[in-house]
């Protein structure tokens, strides 16, 4: 980007003191199975990565996240690592996201499955008042093993939320060398989705 006045406009600054250094010695290169279609590359999270070509855009693009065809690399080779959000923020914004995140993703899924499960215990409870009280052995048996199935899981839905913990979002880091300079791209969406950037 740059200014009205043409300079290079700076849209953030952060630590060069070497204290934040990366380790990105592992490298890996694009591969096929012999078919310019099928180029890709594995990033540390298991991720495939297509290296997106004009031929394969409309057909392949829903499958794979995508590395840009524009991308240039003579050599072939991508240095990747995966790094903690948490190491590239300020604690206190590290901390509310983490809380937005949790507020979005976990807090509403596990109150909805917090409450069917004590519905199914309740009902249960209202079918079978006391489970020890009915004549039949067997059914009884299962009955009080059903009652137990339901507390179990009930108690340990309450479990997860006190021990629940989000180390928060890992990023997937490429840095590769285009001929010229180096380049580096961190996927902030969590979707290795590169071909957006």
């Amino acid at each position: 980007m740059k200014t009205s006045t043409g300079d290079v406009k700076v849209i953030d600054l952060r630590d060069g003191t070497d204290s934040s250094d990366m380790d990105i010695s592992t490298i890996v290169k694009v591969t096929s199975n012999n078919n310019r279609d099928d180029e890709s590359i594995q990033d540390l999270s298991g991720r495939k990565l297509k290296v997106k070509t004009n031929i394969d855009k409309q057909i392949n693009e829903k499958f794979f996240d995508k590395i840009p065809s524009s991308w240039k690399n003579s050599s072939g080779n991508y240095h990747i690592r995966i790094k903690s959000l948490k190491q590239l923020m300020p604690i206190t914004a590290f901390e509310r996201l983490l809380k937005e995140r949790r507020e979005k993703m976990f807090d509403s899924e596990h109150r909805l499955a917090l409450a069917e499960a004590q519905h199914c215990l309740n009902e249960h409870i209202n079918k079978f008042p006391s489970p020890n009280e009915l004549y039949d052995i067997e059914f009884k048996k299962e009955q009080k093993s059903i009652r137990e199935e339901f507390q179990s899981f009930v108690d340990a839905l309450k479990d997860v939320k006190k021990k629940y913990n989000d180390p928060g979002p890992f990023l997937d880091c490429i840095v590769w060398n285009d001929g010229d300079k180096w380049i580096s791209c961190i996927d902030t969406s969590e979707q290795g989705d590169f071909g957006s950037m």
